[in-house]
C-alpha cells in the first residue's frame, strides 16, 4: 500500500513521517528511510532526535544506490563491473574520438570545455528515463532539423558507449533494473515498511523501484 503524506511545509511532511517510521518501529518492523545521497547522514540525526532514540538498530537509513548494494548483499548482485560516472565519461571522449568528423554535431563542440562531461550527464539522464537509442532515433527523425542534428550526433554516441559496455560493464542505471528485479526475491523487504523522503523529482527507473517495493513490503 502506498500512503502519501502531505503537510503544510517541509518540516511538518518529516515530523509526520517520523511520526509514522516511530509507530513502526515499535511495532517491531524493520524500516528502511530512503532519502537522496546527500541527505542520509543528516536523515538519521533527525530520525535519532525525533524519536528520541540512542542509535538506528532496526531503522536503516539508506539513498537508492545503498538500497541497491544492501539488497544485493542479500539475493546476489550484477556478474560485470559496475562503471562509475568517471569511468561512462571515458567512454563518451573515447566515443567522440572514434567518431571524429563524421559526425558533423559532435565535431563542431567536442573540443569546447565541459562538452564530455554535458554529453556524459545527459546520457544518463537518458538511461534514467528510460530513452533507448531507439526511442532517441525515432525522435531524431521527427525533430526539424537544427535539433534533428543535435540528437542524431547525441545518438551516435550514446549507441556507441552502449555497444561498449554490453556484456562487459553495469553502470548506476543498469544497477537500478536489477534492484528492481531483485526486491521480490529479499525477504527482508517482505515484511519491512519503507519510508521515502526529500526528493523533488524521481526518475523512471526509481519509480520502478518503489513499485517493486509496494509490491514487496508490508507499506511504502
Amino acid at each position: 500500500m502506498l500512503t502519501y503524506i502531505l503537510g503544510r511545509a517541509p518540516a511538518e511532511n518529516r515530523r509526520l513521517l517520523c511520526e509514522r517510521l516511530g509507530r513502526a518501529h515499535d511495532d517491531g518492523c524493520p524500516c528502511f528511510m530512503i532519502v537522496p545521497e546527500q541527505y542520509t547522514l543528516q536523515a538519521e540525526r533527525d530520525i535519532i532526535g525525533a524519536l528520541g532514540l540512542d542509535g538506528l538498530l532496526s531503522i536503516e537509513v539508506l539513498s537508492f544506490s545503498r538500497l541497491a548494494h544492501r539488497v544485493f548483499s542479500l539475493s546476489g548482485g550484477p556478474k560485470r563491473p559496475v562503471i562509475d560516472a568517471k569511468g561512462r565519461a571515458m567512454l563518451v571522449r573515447r566515443a567522440l574520438f572514434e567518431l571524429g568528423k563524421e559526425n558533423a554535431f559532435c565535431a563542431r563542440s567536442a573540443d569546447r570545455p565541459g562538452f564530455s562531461t554535458e554529453l556524459t550527464n545527459t546520457i544518463s539522464e537518458l538511461k534514467a528515463y528510460g530513452v533507448t537509442p531507439e526511442m532517441l532515433r525515432q525522435a531524431a527523425g521527427a525533430a526539424g532539423h537544427g535539433k534533428s542534428e543535435r540528437l542524431t550526433g547525441i545518438l551516435s554516441v550514446y549507441e556507441k558507449v552502449e555497444q561498449a559496455m554490453r556484456g562487459q560493464f553495469s553502470d548506476g542505471e543498469d544497477l537500478l533494473d536489477l534492484l528492481a528485479q531483485k526486491l521480490p526475491q529479499t525477504a527482508l523487504f517482505r515484511e519491512a515498511r519503507v519510508f521515502i523522503d526529500g526528493f523533488e523529482s524521481l526518475s523512471l527507473k526509481w519509480t520502478l523501484v518503489i513499485r517493486q517495493l509496494l509490491v514487496t513490503c508490508k507499506g511504502v
